[in-house]
């Protein structure tokens, strides 16, 4: 009986070291790749964990919008991304997505918005900077609007299921002085 009962415990002894053994695999390349993209619960962590001090959030919001972003994602590596996403304060749908990423890149979405047709697309001064502004629609028929400008080293995307009035609002909300080039706070 006592040999019996020193096998089992060896066993679960080595069940338990096996068990350990791969969370601390599973742990190390997350570890190790900080920089890559995942989610942050708050503006600060990204500031604090990608030592990433130029976010450009928008101060202005329609009332219909939700305060903070409900969904928040980040990276440094390859290059500088980070993705903001807010939901319509009755429906809880994503509305507005904002995408800030090193000049040169794409925006990283994950198509919670998208025009699928574009009704009008225009250069607009957005305080001094050349922008372009897209009007058209989502795929199910509601009105989406986009723009896109250079800010510093960074190029800035925001979408929303709107027309372009308060998507502009936003815009210029997100840009802190109008000197083209400007740093955010």
């Amino acid at each position: 009986m006592g040999k019996q009962f020193i096998r089992y415990l060896l066993f679960a002894a080595a069940v338990a070291a096996i068990i350990l053994l791969l969370r601390l695999f599973n742990w190390i390349p997350w570890v190790m790749q900080q920089d890559t993209l995942r989610p942050y619960s708050h503006i600060d962590l990204v500031r604090n964990k990608l030592h990433i001090q130029e976010i450009y959030v928008p101060a202005y919001f329609p009332k219909h919008l939700r305060w903070p972003p409900s969904e928040i994602l980040a990276q440094k590596t390859p290059f500088t991304a980070i993705i903001m996403e807010f939901r319509d304060e009755e429906t809880g749908d994503t509305i507005l997505m904002t995408s800030q990423t090193a000049k040169g890149r794409r925006p990283v979405w994950d198509k919670k918005i998208e025009i699928q047709r574009v009704q009008e697309q225009v250069t607009y001064s957005l305080k001094g900077r050349k922008a372009v502004l897209t009007v058209g629609q989502c795929g199910n028929g509601e009105p989406c609007s986009g723009i896109s400008w250079d800010e510093g080293k960074y190029r800035i995307d925001v979408l929303m299921k709107s027309g372009p009035f308060d998507l502009i609002g936003i815009a210029e909300s997100m840009i802190h002085e109008s000197v083209p080039g400007s740093r955010a706070p």
